[in-house]
């Protein structure tokens, strides 16, 4: 029988941890189950509380342990020991962390305590009693979430590596109106086809993105999930957040990374059995910042999150041709006008990173919304970089200047041009 047990609160990220034990011991002592950090949680006693599982009822208790602040559960002080229904909410002393308890009940099946445990609360890790998994990891740390799915890292029992999970909602799963099918069945196919592409390209020898090992869930029971490798860094956002403007150099190498990966993904090709015919070229779509992590072990750009990634030739699309699911302000104009699966959509966004890595958070044209910068960017009203950073070499303003040209044509139009530039610039200085 399984517990997950969710800890979240002030300045703290929300971790789950699953324990295969009947008995689980919370506070700050090193012997406790569950240990809490003596400067972050001041409010838990070192031998704060206990919780048990009955061998009789299959139902677990929670029993205060003499605290000094005291044991809330749904925000009512305890005394002594009380029954712990799945889902209840603990906090361990006066705004002390908060935590969620679940396990698994005879009464309801694993999958539905799982999605209704989501539906009420972000805080856990939804999947942690799903199939195997409580078999296979004992910790999972939120990392990030978007509109379609959320990260966590987990951590294999008996092992200190690190594994990314990403999930699709459960929510995009689940509705009973033809809206609502038609949004979730274009939500799994694009989950989907993340994976498998990924996949593609991991096995074609671009090392530069997150490696794929496994792929898995049942649209039925409401999850779909995907394995790959977690990579410890920091994503240039939050650099660019810090206003911190990056040297030349350290951008350029950047540059050309995510370039050798737009590189092996913009000329792929490979045989869909199923669909009977050729696929050519995969494109990300949705290059920038946020979707680069500069990983801490060697400093390489990984590039992540191929959620809205198109095939370029052969493809089915799977958004409505007039839909725009990029960032614009990272998207080439005449794609914004015409929304065309072309690698100048990636190329472009690239370049837009450059720009902001360079300048420290800056955009290379000004607007307030869609329109007014389309305006600018069509009419070439860009700021020079120089502008920003008067010693930037002109090589490399001259480079970012060119990548940035309204005009598809005067623009380096493939990642391996882009490459080969680079590398000059590189080795003239």
């Amino acid at each position: 029988m399984y517990i997950c047990i969710s800890v979240t609160g002030r300045n703290r990220q929300p971790t789950t941890f699953v324990f295969d034990k009947g008995e689980i011991s919370l506070g700050r002592s090193s012997k406790n189950d569950l240990r809490f950090d003596p400067e972050l949680d001041g409010a838990v006693s070192r031998h704060h509380a206990l919780i048990r599982r009955d061998e009789e009822d299959g139902c677990y208790y929670l029993k205060d342990l003499g605290s000094t602040q005291g044991t809330f559960v749904n925000d009512v002080m305890i005394d002594g020991e009380v029954p712990l229904r799945t889902r209840d909410s603990v906090v361990l002393g006066i705004n002390g962390p908060r935590l969620r308890v679940t396990y698994e009940s005879t009464h309801e099946s694993t999958i539905e305590s799982s999605v209704l445990l989501h539906q009420r609360s972000a805080l856990q890790f939804p999947l942690a009693l799903y199939r195997d998994f409580p078999k296979r990891y004992h910790l999972f740390v939120k990392v990030g979430e978007g509109g379609y799915g959320q990260v966590w890292k987990a951590q294999p029992r008996g092992s200190d590596q690190w594994f990314a999970i990403k999930f699709l909602r459960p929510e995009l799963l689940m509705g009973d109106s033809s809206t609502a099918f038609i949004r979730s069945s274009k939500a799994v196919q694009r989950f989907q086809r993340e994976a498998e592409l990924m996949e593609r390209l991991w096995d074609k020898g671009a090392d530069g993105i997150a490696r794929i090992y496994e792929a898995g869930g049942d649209q039925r029971e409401g999850f779909l999930y995907m394995i790959m490798d977690f990579i410890d860094g920091e994503p240039l956002d939050r650099f660019v957040t810090r206003r911190k403007q990056m040297e030349e150099q350290q951008v350029l190498a950047i540059l050309r990374s995510v370039a050798e990966s737009l590189d092996r993904a913009h000329s792929i090709e490979w045989w869909d059995a199923e669909k009977g015919r050729d696929m050519k070229g995969i494109v990300h779509r949705d290059i920038k910042p946020s979707n680069i992590i500069l990983r801490s072990s060697d400093n390489r750009a990984i590039l992540c999150d191929f959620g809205i990634a198109a095939i370029q030739e052969g493809g089915d699309r799977l958004t409505l041709p007039q839909a725009r699911v990029s960032s614009y302000k990272f998207t080439a104009p005449e794609v914004l006008l015409s929304n065309v699966i072309s690698p100048a959509t990636d190329l472009w966004g690239l370049a837009v990173t450059g720009y902001v890595l360079i300048s420290g958070g800056f955009f290379p044209y000004s607007g307030m919304g869609l329109g007014p910068t389309l305006r600018n960017i069509r009419e070439g009203n860009i700021t020079p970089i120089i502008e920003y950073r008067p010693e930037i070499s002109a090589p490399v303003a001259e480079f970012l200047h060119r990548a940035l040209d309204p005009e598809p044509s005067r623009r380096l139009a493939t990642a391996r041009e882009w490459i080969e530039r680079i590398d000059s610039i590189s080795s003239a200085e």
